[in-house]
């Protein structure tokens, strides 16, 4: 009788375990297959009309070292953008003491109007991961973790993550340059290495100080932005390490953000970005 209850009790185990595979599988199809679907319908917006080639009459009103940005970068005769794509691999982590956890991400963004969806995969330990997705859209603001794809975690949304949306898509452009000329980005000079934008999205602004080299790269970006741990904004800095080319464009290909508080700086999250393509309104 003892060997037929262990085996009773393996084979429960074991039936257990294949349901629950079984039940993370189907999250992770059913995640992916929302969040696909979000960025289908953000790119089925975007109008594309006459191929638009940027010339030194587009940037003339900018400040001079956005001007050397955007000669640096490439954007000078390329085609203006109106979507994104980037593929990143990096690692994040939640608190100061904590371990870094692998991440892989893919994003997806418009421009003008400004919105931007990212999926990223977390990997906690060893068959542990966690799927996020982090989206501005339509002057929204919203962050879903869930555990094994089917567990929700992180949740956050309302006036305070729209206004971090904005600010996050504002720090991204880093990615995409090209959108630092358009019309609902204004540009205010400080110094030959500084400017500060203030970019506006129907009620909502979000306003930073974009830092540059000698020739025209963007080296880091800071700003106040609302910290949802401290439940108020604190200074946030996004600098960035080297830089490569990604087709016709020459970006960071790295970076980190940090937050500064008066407990001293988290640098919470450093990635890679491993491919970055424009006006490709598609899912890689």
């Amino acid at each position: 009788k003892g060997r037929k209850m262990i085996k009773i009790i393996f084979l429960l185990i074991v039936g257990l375990i294949v349901l629950f595979a079984m039940a993370v599988n189907i999250g992770k199809w059913s995640f992916n297959k929302k969040v696909d679907g979000m960025v289908s319908a953000m790119m089925k917006q975007v109008e594309f009309g006459k191929s638009e080639i940027v010339t030194e009459k587009d940037i003339a009103y900018l400040p001079e070292p956005v001007q050397k940005c955007m000669r640096y970068s490439g954007v000078i005769g390329s085609e203006r953008v109106r979507t994104v794509r980037l593929k990143m691999r990096g690692e994040i982590r939640m608190k100061k003491e904590s371990s870094w956890w692998p991440t892989t991400a893919e994003e997806y963004y418009t421009v003008n109007p400004p919105r931007l969806i990212w999926k990223a995969n977390v990997k906690v330990a060893p068959l542990v991961s966690f799927k996020v997705v982090d989206s501005y859209l339509d002057g929204k603001g919203t962050m879903l973790g869930k555990l094994f794809a089917l567990f929700p975690l992180v949740k956050g949304e309302g006036p305070e993550m729209d206004e971090a949306g904005l600010m996050r898509y504002l720090n991204e452009c880093t990615w995409f340059p090209g959108a630092l000329i358009e019309d609902n980005i204004k540009w205010e000079a400080i110094n030959e290495k500084s400017a500060r934008a203030t970019l506006t999205d129907g009620n909502l602004q979000a306003t930073a100080i974009f830092y540059f080299d000698e020739q025209g790269r963007i080296v880091d970006f800071e700003a106040q932005r609302y910290n949802s741990d401290a439940k108020k904004k604190l200074k946030w800095t996004t600098p960035v390490s080297g830089y490569r080319k990604y087709g016709k464009i020459n970006l960071a290909s790295g970076g980190s953000a940090i937050w500064h508080s008066e407990s001293g700086v988290f640098n919470y999250i450093r990635l890679e970005i491993l491919d970055a393509e424009y006006n490709i309104p598609e899912l890689y």
